[in-house]
């Protein structure tokens, strides 16, 4: 497993990250693909995310530090299990797939598909604005944080794309992470 030779901390620095970060068509799939790094080693049953249990649930934070780290597709797997642990519907749900929408943003750009990343980053923003900020409190989420750095990345997103391109691992220059 490799380790991030970035700075930044960890909310669950018990669990390593995958070898790479897996871009649909130009690495193997992590469980699909002889030479995946293997995510199904962490599958585990995934308990419901509440606001009582989401400074401890180690998917929901795990999300986080693969996320800042630049494992977009990994990040977005992670909340997909919260996802669906949680029924797919709800509030919980809702501010599960604006995050997992977050992570297929980075995956899209890393992608080089411009059009589609901004479908992605158009619905976590719909999904972000429509969250009831108390709640969003209740998961340790700073909605206020949240949307400037989703204002950064509507202004950023063509360089995104060019500068991405040939960047062996980039990751968002902001953490977004519960507080």
């Amino acid at each position: 497993m490799r380790e991030s030779s970035s700075p930044r901390a960890r909310l669950v620095p018990s669990r390593a990250f995958p070898a790479y970060t897996h871009i649909p068509s130009k690495t193997p799939h992590p469980t699909r693909e002889a030479g995946g790094h293997g995510m199904e080693e962490w599958a585990e049953e995934t308990t419901a995310l509440d606001p009582g249990n989401c400074r401890k649930h180690e998917r929901y934070l795990f999300g986080f530090d693969l996320l800042n780290h630049g494992y977009f597709w990994e990040a977005h797997d992670e909340w997909e299990a919260c996802w669906h642990a949680v029924g797919r519907k709800g509030q919980t749900a809702d501010l599960l797939k604006a995050l997992i929408k977050l992570g297929a943003f980075g995956v899209a750009l890393r992608q080089g598909k411009a059009l589609v990343a901004q479908r992605h980053l158009k619905r976590a923003t719909a999904l972000f604005h429509g969250f009831p900020e108390e709640a969003a409190r209740s998961y340790g989420v700073s909605l206020p944080r949240i949307k400037l750095c989703l204002a950064w990345l509507w202004m950023s997103q063509d360089g995104l794309v060019r500068d991405w391109a040939d960047d062996d691992h980039p990751v968002f220059p902001f953490e977004i992470r519960p507080e």
